[in-house]
This record gives structure tokens, C-alpha cells and sequence, in this order.
């Protein structure tokens, strides 16, 4: 009976999405960095802005410390890099270094005010000691991770599992096609959080680049680069849950287990023969939930875990799709970023969508000017991308959701919000003849996500905002939306 349920959970390919141009908002102390106005893709209520261009050589993966300061690994510049917005004006007020030199750092995690950083073979932990935002204390952490090859993928992507109490770490593989001599390699890692505790928790992924916890179930989940030279479709690109001691394929199989042709190109020929043990490691293999288009290298995944965007978007998560490049595939595909959704909770079928285009203006000549890499959002669910190569930059996605109410809904009256902006108590009004209709006061983020409703029971409601984090938010009621901002 499970082997019939796990053959209906059938993967998914990415959906076109109702998008609207949006012109690019530059500040004017980046236009110099754009030659021409820039327009992007995005879903209704959504816009976009540079947070930060100019010094960055090669930004990946960030993150937010517990202050709400972004970091950023450039990988170019051999930096972790601070990007401070004191003023919360939605740009970087400057870039300031924050570690001693890094080796091709790829992503960083904070935990209780330690930066982790990863690099090919360590995960380097530093302290800012005397608290001056630069992280000059290093301590002796994970080592002697494996690296090299002829076909070597070095880049590491750390992430937290702050419920279960471990550290996840990506090993991709030495080459694009091989019997691997060392069982750590297209792995995923699993420690303890002060290092310790080493174990392999899944194999045959060529480079997991992705990993993020899913904050529903605290699964872990994983995006794969797969490998090349099988043509321009084999195999898709695999999004999907990581279940704990499972094999996903590399390099005989993709998909839900199917076997690669050895006559493609002779480094596949060098697999052979399959062996029994080959067979029944691809004989455990689940669909993945989504696959993407082959090589166009899915990295970040953000997990948002929204409601409906007031009819907009499904959104669950985010990933950035970094795009194919030119000898892998004849025509470009990715340099986006998609959303994924859970439509099926009981069968766990997800499907995806374009949530980003634009940043490819020529598939056939691979032309670009930005190819997304990393993801990530600070407390008011405000969206941040870097992208690596073209222009090396990191924007801002917003929300807004009154671009995208039914007026039909509501009536020309006005809600009353005191005080505005609010530090703990919001008092809401709205005339007394449309309080029959409705019923509840709801009130979202800036990203459209729920967060608040309460019924109501008077002509004045008051609502307790103490454990609200900073930010805009929108009040929703019958007589209309409003916007507020919680100090």
C-alpha cells in the first residue's frame, strides 16, 4: 500500500504565472550602474528595488543576524560583506566588511551571535567579541571537509535546524560522472551544533546548492544542480524534501529512478557495468516533488509559507534559479526565480511557478544582467535576491496588498487607525452601519501573509501589537484597507 501512494505522488514542471512588468527602482546613487531602465516580471501587488550595487564582486547566499543587519558572502571579493539600512528607508545606507578574509565562501547562518561560515573544506565560526560589527574572534569548528576533483563542486551551503538541533552542510561531487572513492562526496551532511556528530543523512546528489527547513513539518528540503552531457533536456533539475538515509540517484539515475544512457558520452560509459547494488540503490528512489527545466541550476529556496496573495499568487516558497550556461545547453533557460505551493497536503504533490523573470534578454546568445543566487527575508517578510553575475547586485521584493483588493468589495468608507504608527496598542474604528457585515478585522504583513484576525464586538476595536515584530502592516475590513506601521 505505501509503494501505490508514493507511485501517485507525481512530480511537477514549472507553470507560466500571470506577470506584470515592473520597472526596476534604482536609487539615484546606483543609476550609474544601469545603463537603461530595467524592467522585471513579477506577480500583481508585487515591486522591486536595489538594496545595495557597487562594491560587490560575486554575492551568494545571506543571511540576517539577530540584530536584523544583512550579510552577505561574496565569494569574488573573499568577504563576508554587512549591508546595515539604519534609516529602514529599503536601501543599504553603506557595505562594511565584517570577517578577515574568506576562502570562496559560499553561505553563512547565525546562531546565538556566531556567524558560520562555509567554505569548501570548513565551516569557520566567528564571534564579534567586543561588538563593534566586525567578526574578529575565530574558534575551531568543522574541518577537513572533502573538496577537489577534475570536475570539482566547492561550493558549501550551511543551514540551521534550530528545532532538531543540527547543522546541515552540502558536499557535492568531484566530478560530473564517477564512481565517487569517498562516500562524503554528493552528500548532504548532517552535525551537531558544536560540530561534532558527523552523518551522512543522503546521498547521490551531484550539488545540493540548496537547503532550507521547511517551517510546517521542519523537513529539510533540497534543490539539485544535476549533472551534464546528456543532452539539453536530461535530466531535470529536482526540488524536493530530503528524507533522512535516502539515495536520489547520481550518477546511474534521475527522477523517480530512472537510468541514465551509458552510450551518451564516455565518462557515462566508465559507470558500467550496473551492479546489483547500483540497481537497488535507484530501486528506493521517489519522485522528486518538482523538477525544472534540465541545467538551469536551481540554488536558494526561501520557504515564505503564505496564504493566498489576495488572489496573486500561491506562494510557499521561493528558489532562485541561476540559470544554464552556454556549453551545457543551446538555449538559455533559468536566470529567475519560482514560486512552489503545496496543492495537496494528504499526497504532498507541490507545484511551481514563475514568480521573477526578466533577467535573460537573449536565451539563443545568452545575454543577462543579473543571475539570481540567493535568498532571504528579514522580519517583516520583505524579500531579498542577490544575483552574482551580469550586474552583481542585491534587491528588494515588496508587497503591497492593496494593489490587489477586489474595490468591489468594499464600500468608499474609511477606517479610523490610532495611533499611527503603533507601538503596542492599535485602536481601529469604522462606522457603526457596516459593523453587521463584517464580522472580523484581518490584518497582513507586508508580504499579504495573514498574521492577526480578530472578531468584532464594538464600533472600536483595539488590538494588541506587543509581540508583533517591526513594520507595515494592513489592516482589512469591510469599509476598506489601511496601512499602518508597527515601531
Amino acid at each position: 500500500m505505501i509503494r501505490i501512494i508514493l507511485f501517485l505522488i507525481f512530480f511537477v514542471t514549472v507553470s507560466q504565472a500571470q506577470l506584470i512588468p515592473r520597472e526596476l527602482s534604482v536609487a539615484p546613487q546606483f543609476q550609474s550602474h544601469y545603463d537603461s531602465a530595467r524592467t522585471l516580471n513579477l506577480p500583481k501587488g508585487f515591486s522591486i528595488n536595489v538594496f545595495y550595487v557597487g562594491a560587490l564582486e560575486r554575492p551568494r547566499y545571506m543571511a540576517f543576524d539577530e540584530s536584523g543587519v544583512l550579510y552577505v558572502a561574496d565569494m569574488g571579493a573573499k568577504h563576508i560583506f554587512a549591508l546595515p539600512d539604519k534609516n529602514g528607508d529599503g536601501i543599504a545606507d553603506t557595505i562594511i566588511s565584517a570577517t578577515p578574509i574568506v576562502d570562496s565562501a559560499h553561505s553563512l547562518v547565525f546562531y546565538h551571535q556566531a556567524m558560520y561560515v562555509a567554505e569548501p573544506t570548513r565551516i569557520r565560526k566567528f564571534r564579534d567579541t567586543n561588538h563593534d560589527g566586525y567578526f574578529e574572534t575565530e574558534d575551531s569548528f568543522i574541518v577537513n571537509i572533502p573538496s577537489r576533483g577534475p570536475y570539482d563542486h566547492y561550493t558549501r551551503t550551511i543551514v540551521l535546524d534550530s528545532i532538531n538541533k543540527y547543522f546541515y552542510v552540502n558536499v557535492g561531487a568531484s566530478c560530473n560522472a564517477c564512481r565517487e572513492t569517498d562516500s562524503e562526496r554528493a552528500t548532504i551532511l548532517r552535525y551537531n551544533l558544536d560540530g561534532t556528530g558527523k552523518l551522512i543523512i543522503a546521498s547521490g546528489l551531484r550539488n545540493a546548492l540548496g537547503l532550507a527547513i521547511e517551517p510546517t513539518t521542519n523537513a529539510l528540503w533540497a534543490t539539485n544542480a544535476d549533472r551534464d552531457n546528456l543532452g539539453d533536456d536530461i535530466p531535470p533539475e529536482i526540488i524536493t524534501k530530503i528524507d533522512s538515509g535516502h539515495f536520489y540517484g547520481w550518477p546511474y539515475a534521475y527522477g523517480g529512478g530512472v537510468f541514465v544512457n551509458p552510450t551518451s558520452d564516455p565518462e557515462y560509459q566508465n559507470l558500467l557495468p550496473f551492479t546489483a547494488i547500483d540497481s537497488a540503490k535507484v530501486a528506493t528512489m521517489n519522485e522528486p516533488k518538482i523538477t525544472i527545466e534540465a541545467h538551469s541550476t536551481p540554488m536558494s529556496i526561501l520557504f515564505v509559507r503564505n496564504n493566498n496573495f489576495h488572489n496573486s499568487i500561491l506562494l510557499d516558497g521561493l528558489i532562485a534559479i541561476h540559470g544554464s550556461a552556454k556549453g551545457g545547453r543551446t538555449v538559455g533557460v533559468g536566470y529567475k526565480v519560482i514560486s512552489i505551493h503545496q496543492k495537496d497536503v494528504i499526497s504532498d504533490q507541490w507545484e511551481a511557478q514563475d514568480f521573477l523573470t526578466g533577467f535573460l534578454t537573449d536565451s539563443i546568445l545568452y545575454k543577462f544582467w543579473g543571475r539570481p543566487c540567493g535568498l532571504a527575508k528579514d522580519v517583516s517578510d520583505v524579500i531579498y535576491l542577490s544575483c552574482d553575475a551580469g550586474i552583481p547586485a542585491i534587491y528588494r521584493i515588496t508587497f503591497d496588498p492593496t494593489e490587489v483588493v477586489r474595490k468591489d468589495e468594499y464600500s468608499n468608507e474609511e477606517l479610523i487607525i490610532t495611533p499611527n504608527p503603533v507601538e503596542n496598542i492599535l485602536t481601529i474604528q469604522a462606522s457603526s452601519n457596516t459593523l453587521p457585515n463584517a464580522e472580523f478585522i484581518h490584518i497582513y504583513n507586508i508580504l499579504g501573509c495573514e498574521v492577526y484576525k480578530q472578531r468584532l464586538s464594538s464600533e472600536q476595536t483595539r488590538v494588541d501589537l506587543s509581540l508583533f515584530p517591526k513594520g507595515e502592516y494592513f489592516v482589512r475590513y469591510k469599509s476598506g484597507t489601511t496601512k499602518f506601521w508597527k515601531r
